[in-house]
């Protein structure tokens, strides 16, 4: 599928570039080697999606961990650091295409706020270089990358889509590896990911694809997306990863409530739906269980047998492990809190202190982003922190698939951060907590959508130019201080496709 394509026709100028650029490849892999070939290529190709795809270049960037591994034997450069430049870089466009957008003013200060409050804990951290080392990776890679981005793509819900079905192709690409690395000895990693980044990465398809692609009511797309749910289901569980799974499962509940007490949701569809992808899941699972690697399938066990106080912690072969680190890892963070409650241990105190009484191999971070950020910025971390979730997920937001497969995503990383989530690591986390601050229908929106409460940041728009851009309450309405969702009573055009 082209993800391009998908939100905005190609131009037949942009198609002719195609032959030009194999051509120019040929000579400068000719002249001057195929690395400075790979390079010059590599950066056309990246200006031309910096301007055309904004969406794609910021999946690209929050979905490095599930495939940088693969790629790093065969790059001559850091593609972190060159994506982040990209992204960065798209502070340009935003401030010459003065689009206006309507953003949560209040979510925004608390972003910055975050970041200053990350380089301020550098100054009363246990360990200050480590410290300063972090908060400007903080700064570098998560204020100065992602937000001009973020802002840029939640101006146009079509870049928002291409971020959407970027994630979605990812799932899917794992998914498929992974079904043709299946051992029944080891535990699955592909593409260079360890398990957890297997297992989260699988999830993409059914997370997207239930909430942005079902939507769209196409034969072969839904087909496909009934066929990734158990299938990526398998892949997860053969990776022995259970936190993305029981994450899955928790989204799944969250979005069944919303389903259920939603009073324009009654539909008896859906709910089938699900009892039917549930089913054919178990199905799938009996049908390849015995190829699943045991150790993998084991940890469910084990974690089962930890919770209910059955299951060994102990060092032996077999003991559940995982789990009770976490519990030891969350208590030493709370131990920490409670000695300096206000403010906390500062940046990476966890890991200064941590690693200080057990040495350099010692866990970096105590896998949770919200005890993380309670013990190292103490009560002023945790009214920040929460502050930006808040604004996040209870903002509302325009109505449509694209929202809604948005938040789904926004919610299932966000469930993760608190049994793996690590606030200077977690960036795809952050930046889809950022993107539900700023995403807006000002740009070209889905019809029917409903207007965010937040303030107008841009120029003010025009009413041929609200025409223009396909938004479907009157100008005149606008103007006269209505609310743009409640305006005329005409009914809502059916949603274009993604």
């Amino acid at each position: 599928m082209n993800l391009v394509a998908a939100a905005r026709p190609v131009p037949s100028r942009w198609v002719g570039l195609v032959p030009l650029t194999a051509v120019l490849a040929g000579i400068a892999v000719a002249v001057a080697g195929p690395a400075v070939a790979l390079i010059a290529v590599g950066g056309a190709v990246a200006v031309v999606a910096m301007v055309r795809a904004p969406g794609i270049v910021l999946a690209a960037y929050l979905l490095i961990p599930f495939y940088k591994g693969a790629l790093d034997p065969y790059l001559p450069f850091d593609i972190t650091m060159v994506l982040a430049a990209a992204n960065g870089a798209q502070a340009i466009a935003l401030v010459a295409s003065r689009r206006s957008f309507r953003t949560s003013r209040l979510g925004l200060a608390l972003w910055v706020a975050l970041a200053v409050l990350v380089l301020a804990g550098a100054t009363y951290a246990p360990d200050q270089s480590l410290a300063l080392g972090k908060a400007i990776t903080y700064w570098v890679l998560v204020l100065a990358a992602i937000t001009p981005a973020a802002i840029r793509v939640g101006t146009d819900l079509r870049w928002v889509r291409q971020l959407l079905y970027a994630c979605f192709v990812i799932g899917v690409v794992t998914v498929l590896v992974g079904l043709g690395q299946l051992s029944a000895s080891t535990r699955l990693t592909v593409l260079g990911m360890n398990t957890i980044q297997v297992a989260r990465a699988a999830l993409l398809a059914p997370v997207v694809g239930i909430a942005l692609i079902v939507p769209q009511r196409r034969l072969v797309l839904t087909v496909l997306v009934t066929l990734m749910v158990p299938l990526s289901i398998v892949v997860a569980l053969a990776s022995g990863s259970r936190g993305p799974i029981l994450m899955l499962l928790a989204l799944a509940l969250i979005g069944g409530a919303q389903h259920i007490a939603s009073q324009r949701s009654r539909a008896w569809r859906p709910i089938v739906g699900a009892i039917a992808l549930a089913l054919l899941s178990i199905a799938v699972f009996a049908m390849v269980s015995a190829d699943l690697p045991a150790a993998a399938l084991g940890r469910f066990g084990s974690l089962a047998n930890f919770l209910s106080g059955s299951g060994s912690t102990g060092g032996v072969a077999g003991a559940e492990t995982s789990a009770a680190a976490r519990v030891s890892f969350a208590g030493f963070a709370l131990e920490m809190f409670m000695n300096s409650p206000l403010v906390g241990a500062g940046t990476a105190g966890f890991q200064a202190l941590f690693q200080g009484l057990h040495g350099a191999d010692a866990a970096a971070y105590p896998h949770n982003a919200l005890v993380q950020v309670a013990a190292e910025y103490g009560l002023v971390g945790l009214a920040v922190f929460l502050g930006v979730v808040l604004a996040a997920f209870t903002r509302r937001l325009p109505g449509g698939s694209t929202t809604r497969a948005l938040w789904a995503l926004a919610t299932f990383f966000a469930l993760n951060a608190l049994v793996s989530g690590d606030i200077f690591t977690g960036r795809e986390t952050l930046g889809l907590i950022l993107l539900l601050l700023v995403v807006s229908d000002s740009g070209t929106a889905e019809t029917g959508a409903r207007v965010s409460p937040g303030p107008v940041i841009g120029p003010p728009r025009s009413p041929r130019r609200a025409q223009a851009a396909g938004m479907t309450h009157a100008p005149s309405s606008i103007a006269r201080g209505r609310r743009p969702d409640r305006l005329d009573g005409a009914a809502p055009a059916p949603e274009p496709s993604g």
